[in-house]
């Protein structure tokens, strides 16, 4: 399977990759390595994806997943098997802009401590996500199949949680499938095993309830510090189902990164957070 630089870490490592029921034991086809896992699922080596799973259809008892000409084969090899799965079709995909939704899962690796350098964390999101910038987007909490095991603490510690599709999702300056999944309610978070130094801190935002302009307004403190003073989504982003990224920096001292939300009126609510060390 080769190696691959871990996108949270910035470390080589063995590259692996979750892998369910299924007969086959996978093709590496150069860019694309291709396998039945559970259904048929792919793994992107151009951008180190994680596996993605094609629910519904199974492949074939031998590997029937063939990329070719840019197209991703999956044709109906399903005479003769007993399995029971929903959808006994073949069907042809092609490549989509990073906007369309597409969910992966990354693998339940440990992560050590002081050891993340980039992170990016989807409340309410189906899955993890790798971008061709770098972040590996990670499902919090996780839902949509293994991811690394990360340390958060929320408080409360069951706030509300929503997922959107990122079709209903203006043009916006977030990534829609980021901006449309949320956490409501938050008042604090901490995210542990960040290496020391300073981060870009990128906070997504999206009024995706139905707040209108003035019936949410929040404070977020960074690090103890106020970086969004009354802040008002609908207002900023012109609107809701709009995706917006506001950008600081801070030092991380202790590897904990800490959040604090106070709404006066509503509830508090984000989309995601990311996290880049600095050179």
């Amino acid at each position: 399977m080769g190696t691959r630089i871990n996108p949270i870490t910035g470390l080589k490592e063995m590259r692996v990759f979750p892998k369910t029921y299924g007969c086959d034991g996978g093709v590496d086809y150069g860019l694309l390595y291709t396998l039945r896992s559970g259904t048929a699922a792919f793994y992107d080596k151009s951008l180190e994806s994680g596996t993605v799973f094609i629910s519904g259809p199974r492949s074939g008892c031998s590997n029937s997943i063939i990329p070719s000409g840019g197209v991703l084969n999956v044709p109906y090899f399903y005479e003769g098997c007993t399995c029971s799965y929903p959808l006994p079709i073949g069907l042809s995909m092609v490549a989509m802009p990073e906007t369309h939704e597409q969910w992966t899962s990354w693998g339940n690796d440990p992560v050590k401590p002081n050891s993340i350098l980039r992170i990016g964390l989807n409340f309410g999101a189906p899955g993890d996500r790798k971008t061709r910038d770098g972040t590996l987007w990670l499902d919090y909490p996780s839902v949509g199949g293994p991811s690394p095991q990360i340390r958060v603490e929320t408080s409360p510690t069951t706030p509300t949680f929503r997922y959107r599709h990122s079709l209903w999702m203006n043009k916006g300056q977030s990534q829609p499938w980021i901006g449309a999944s949320t956490v409501e309610g938050l008042q604090e978070l901490k995210l542990h095993d960040l290496n020391p130094g300073r981060y870009s801190v990128r906070l997504h935002l999206a009024e995706t309830g139905d707040a209108k302009k003035g019936e949410r307004i929040q404070t977020i403190q960074l690090q103890g510090k106020s970086v969004l003073s009354d802040f008002d989504i609908h207002s900023a982003a012109n609107g809701s189902m709009t995706g917006l990224v506001c950008e600081f920096e801070t030092e991380i001292d202790d590897g904990t990164l800490k959040l604090n939300f106070k709404a006066t009126v509503g509830l508090s609510l984000i989309s995601g957070i990311e996290l880049i060390r600095k050179p």
